[in-house]
């Protein structure tokens, strides 16, 4: 009897979630696109911003060779069930891309290249087997950052 409850209980708030919530959860997210690594952008701190209407923003990125590319990605109106692109050169501005490289504890801020689907930059990983993407771009006049651990393979 108790399980049945719970398992009422949750069904019945399951629904309640804000929109923001839960991506964090493994498996929340669809696949990415491109086979990379998809992470959500968040608000810069101590920036204002309206959540009503606003649309998600979702980076992807991929590194192969000497090169990183990252994917700025939402969800279709109405369904979480795949990524959609967003056009990088149409809909964000003032895009810049740092790497981390945590056992070096140093920054490197890498030159970008926006085309129509994506942004592009050139890194040598110096041998390190994982570093972290800083995305930081304004999108619909908010501006948005995300942070993408890369593990190579």
């Amino acid at each position: 009897m108790k399980t049945n409850f719970v398992v009422l209980v949750v069904f019945l708030f399951a629904g309640h979630a804000h929109a923001h919530e839960g991506h964090g959860i493994p498996g929340a997210l669809p696949p990415a696109p491109h086979g990379g690594v998809v992470q959500e952008a968040e608000h810069k701190e101590n920036a204002s911003h309206d959540e009503k209407g606003e649309v998600e923003l979702f980076f992807e990125a991929v590194f192969k060779g000497k090169e990183i590319t990252v994917y700025p990605l939402t969800f279709p109106k109405d369904s979480t069930a795949s990524f959609v692109g967003l056009p990088a050169k149409k809909d964000l501005s003032g895009v810049t891309l740092k790497v981390e490289l945590p056992r070096a504890k140093k920054m490197e801020s890498l030159t970008t290249t926006v085309t129509e689907d994506a942004i592009k930059a050139s890194f040598d990983s110096k041998n390190a087997n994982r570093f972290i993407v800083h995305v930081f771009a304004k999108h619909a006049n908010e501006e948005k950052v995300a942070k993408i651990q890369i593990e190579k393979n």
